[in-house]
């Protein structure tokens, strides 16, 4: 029997399981437009963060990756940057690297075009992004084209006793079906690292 999920495909040839476009800020400080523009076009998701400005070396690095692998994310369809104009974390670097996998990207800066420019321009170019993502259709995939990320949204007394196994036992039952299974929040095995090790497919 072979199992199989709905999806979208990208075109870098990744699947996602939603077409989300995503309004990208670079830093902290356009972190009140980029919300005034996700409350103006429904369809829209952001991801505020409280970086992107004065950072240096591994910390800069870290930010960046995590911009990056954000937007690259196979949920979504395409993504707009919004940055101030000043900050290290510059926004049309950002957007050329994304631009590499195929997504639909823009780019706005409040210093070039002003804050109520960015809210002009992004509410046309995201309504556009969502009426083309709105036309996307869903088709069967393979398990194997399938990617899940685990993250403990908040631990309680029922956690180790309910929530974690059944997690743990969808999670073998997708591997084994060639699905990829991603566990984010790696503090959470301490002390249980002899169990994981038991596990590992390849020598490390």
């Amino acid at each position: 029997m072979r199992y199989e999920f709905l999806g979208y495909e990208n075109v870098d040839g990744s699947v996602g399981v939603r077409s989300k476009v995503l309004i990208l800020p670079t830093v902290i400080c356009v972190n009140d437009v980029v919300s005034k523009l996700t409350s103006l076009v429904n369809g829209t998701s952001t991801a505020l963060h409280t970086c992107g400005c004065t950072q240096l070396g591994v910390d800069y690095e870290i930010t960046y990756r995590t911009l990056l692998g954000t937007a690259l994310n196979p949920n979504i369809f395409s993504v707009l940057v919004v940055g101030l104009g000043c900050e290290k974390v510059r926004a049309n670097e950002l957007a050329n690297d994304i631009v590499r996998s195929g997504k639909w990207v823009e780019v706005l800066e409040v210093q070039e075009v002003g804050y109520e420019g960015v809210l002009e321009k992004g509410v046309s170019i995201l309504k556009k992004m969502v009426s083309e993502s709105s036309r996307r259709s869903r088709r069967s995939y393979d398990l194997s084209n399938l990617v899940v990320g685990l993250e403990c949204g908040g631990s309680d007394s029922t956690s180790s006793i309910a929530a974690n196994p059944a997690v743990g036992y969808v999670s073998d039952k997708l591997v084994d079906l060639g699905a990829t299974v991603v566990f984010a929040e790696t503090p959470e095995v301490i002390g249980a690292e002899h169990l994981l090790v038991k596990r590992i497919k390849d020598e490390v």
